[in-house]
């Protein structure tokens, strides 16, 4: 009994082996992105949310304002990112002219309860203050968060690049977003299995955004380059 068993499983793994090259064969030489007719994405609540986070959470820190890094706070709590676990290789660049290029604050990594505890230190004494941020802060808390991005913060060395490899539903909008903490100007490029560029972003800023709707599920190559200073940086999918 368990022989055969064994035997259904592999025939079943086979089979699905074999469903797998003939789409592989079928493609080859395709560009995985559907017809330019269909819209490609260019905004999605929980992408668009936690980019709002951390741009507040940055202005904020930048004024010390202890109101504007609770409202941060809220948005990351109310946005319910998860951390990706996309495999990336990160490409090493020239040695920087000075140590201030060869770190970078990563402000990338904000959670809420860090933002919280940053509001709070610059309103010790203040209790109206104080009770307001708890109100902020709590009433998130009580909201319970959406569905929100996946998403991947870290530091992008002087003049280096990442490469990450995400695999993309068929027929199903697809975003990326790439936002810095504003020290370098940082450019996106997406690649299908076939190394076809499907789309890029590489203007002026480290503020990316790509979309397109894949014909066919599939792995993508997504690259992110720094051009200049180290940059913390978070990349952010819908």
């Amino acid at each position: 009994m368990k022989s055969g068993i064994a035997g259904w499983a592999l025939c079943l793994v086979l089979f699905a082996a074999a469903g797998a090259l003939a789409a592989d064969t079928a493609n080859k030489g395709k560009t995985n992105s559907a017809p330019k007719s269909d819209k490609a994405p260019s905004t999605a609540p929980g992408v668009d949310q936690a980019a709002l986070a951390k741009q507040l959470a940055a202005s904020s820190r930048a004024r010390k304002d202890a109101l504007g890094l609770a409202m941060a706070a809220r948005l990351v709590q109310e946005v319910g990112s998860k951390k990706a676990d996309w495999p990336k290789k990160v490409e090493k660049g020239p040695k920087p002219t000075s140590d201030e290029d060869a770190t970078a604050k990563n402000s990338a990594s904000d959670t809420p309860e860090q933002l919280t505890a940053e509001a709070k230190q610059l309103a010790v004494g203040d209790q109206k203050l104080l009770a307001a941020i708890d109100t902020i802060t709590t009433s998130a808390q009580a909201r319970g968060a959406v569905a929100g991005p996946t998403l991947d913060q870290d530091v992008l060395c002087y003049r280096c690049g990442v490469a990450y490899t995400i695999t993309f539903e068929a027929g199903q909008p697809a975003l990326i977003r790439v936002l810095g903490d504003g020290r370098s100007d940082l450019d996106l490029f997406v690649y299908d299995q076939g190394g076809h560029l499907i789309a890029k972003d590489d203007d002026y800023t480290d503020d990316c955004r790509v979309g397109w709707i894949p014909a066919w599920t599939g792995p993508f190559r997504v690259v992110v380059k720094n051009n200049g200073r180290a940059n913390a940086y978070t990349m952010m999918t819908n």
